[in-house]
């Protein structure tokens, strides 16, 4: 299967009423180019989808899985090992607070090349995302508020997508992502402990991560009061 994109389902847990808070279309929470299906289970018909989402009391976990032009989302109910894993997943990236940075070298979708050594002394938000997330998606009009916020300052705005230069070229054809945006970015989110997406982090002018958030919510506020802090 090429271009395997995993989303930890736990993280995405989400509803049609939280779409609809952030102002996100019906289709662009499920495109009906994808073919969804029961995780284990059968495939859903798309007109189906939102009786799916009731019987679960409109919470729902969701799984993306691309082979070549085809994507397919798998919707699972949320359950006590979910809740478990979506816990010990949120323990390992705030582990990660107070430690020194992980390197790492990654090339930008214009062929620059970024490496965190050379950003000391700077302060540095990173996100973690890839194309098909769609809480990421959700978030990206706060991300592109917040460094619109700080564009005067010395602050490095990163985004360490998972896919290749090219493939997110096509997804900024129809989303608006601001940040400078890195391509292949797997190893570095491994070295991060990030599996659940999206997380952002603040890295201070030590190289030392001060601050770390999985998903979304109120993330231009909670980013904005650390970069304060760091400023």
């Amino acid at each position: 299967m090429k271009n395997h994109l995993l989303l930890l389902a736990l993280c995405l847990m989400a509803s049609l009423a939280g779409a609809q808070e952030k102002r996100m279309t019906r289709e662009e929470m499920f495109p009906k180019s994808a073919k969804y299906y029961i995780k284990g289970g059968a495939e859903i018909p798309y007109d189906k989808i939102d009786s799916v989402m009731q019987s679960w009391g409109g919470r729902f976990a969701m799984e993306h899985r691309t082979d070549g032009n085809q994507e397919s989302i798998y919707l699972a109910k949320p359950d006590a090992e979910m809740m478990k894993r979506q816990q010990e997943q949120m323990a390992k990236v705030n582990e990660m607070t107070g430690k020194v940075a992980p390197p790492f070298e990654l090339t930008d979708i214009n062929g620059k090349k970024y490496a965190l050594l050379d950003l000391k002394g700077k302060v540095v938000v990173l996100n973690f995302w890839f194309a098909a997330c769609v809480p990421c998606k959700q978030e990206m009009p706060e991300l592109n508020k917040l460094k619109e916020k700080y564009k005067d300052k010395d602050i490095v705005f990163l985004a360490i997508g998972l896919e290749n230069a090219g493939q997110i070229k096509e997804f900024l054809k129809t989303n608006a992502f601001n940040y400078t945006l890195l391509s292949d970015g797997k190893k570095a989110a491994d070295a991060y402990q990030i599996s659940a997406f999206p997380t952002s982090m603040v890295i201070d002018r030590r190289g030392v991560i001060s601050y770390t958030q999985l998903g979304g919510e109120n993330v231009e506020e909670a980013l904005s009061m650390e970069i304060d802090k760091q400023l």
